[in-house]
């Protein structure tokens, strides 16, 4: 809808994809966080989250604290081209920036809403949810392909689910988001809660404004075919 999804139920929606306890407990969504099919995600996803951040996440730490914090601006920006909904290696890579914008060819898909569920089997969507982490908790990124193959189809599609989760993973609950479309001359035009007609979308996260990030994703073909048209003839 144009008013979009809520904030408690956004945010209770990505801790129940993260496999966390409701970020805001309220009758609607304690009926999803009881059930068997989320606590066996939830085991699934505590066990894996805790491998992982001990074998890569707790390392990356510990190296950018000495090999890019010193060298990064407080409150300064990470262009990550081709990174797919990554924003949990972006965040540990340069813990001291404020504003992230993430590329890819995966679709936006829309603010996650436990309502999504209604009438569809919560075991199967938190297994597509699983699945489309696979590679980056295997491999530290997403590989475009898969994604591109398993985004579309799952009940919580496109990047934004993904990028939420992983934010609430980081402990930034989300404090504001809309959908833009950036045009051709590179201005910005917000949509507001509506994904319709935008290629990206923005999303404020933090515990309070003093410690807020901003997470930009744009659908964008940096390839070759897309930017076939900004070619220039370095011979002219």
């Amino acid at each position: 809808s144009s008013a979009g999804v809520s904030l408690p139920d956004l945010n209770n929606a990505a801790h129940y994809l993260a496999g966390m306890a409701p970020a805001h407990a309220d009758a609607d969504s304690a009926k999803h966080f009881d059930s068997s099919s989320w606590r066996s995600h939830r085991d699934q996803m505590t066990k894996e989250w805790a491998r992982y951040e001990k074998a890569r996440l707790d390392p990356m730490s510990a190296w950018a604290a000495t090999e890019t914090v010193p060298y990064t601006r407080k409150g300064g920006v990470v262009r990550y081209m081709f990174s797919g909904p990554d924003i949990l290696h972006a965040r540990r890579m340069f813990p001291e920036a404020s504003t992230f914008i993430l590329c890819g060819l995966e679709p936006l898909g829309g603010a996650p809403d436990l309502d999504r569920l209604a009438g569809y089997s919560a075991s199967s969507a938190l297994a597509q949810i699983r699945k489309a982490l696979e590679d980056s908790l295997r491999l530290s990124f997403f590989i475009t392909k898969d994604m591109q193959n398993e985004l579309p189809k799952a009940r919580f599609s496109g990047t934004f689910p993904i990028i939420s989760l992983y934010l609430a993973r980081l402990g930034l609950p989300v404090r504001a988001y809309e959908f833009i479309e950036l045009k051709e001359d590179g201005s910005l035009v917000s949509l507001g809660k509506s994904g319709k007609g935008a290629n990206g979308f923005r999303i404020e996260a933090g515990q309070s404004a003093k410690d807020k990030i901003d997470v930009y994703y744009f659908k964008s073909d940096l390839g070759n075919d897309g930017i076939a048209g900004c070619r220039v003839d370095i011979d002219q």
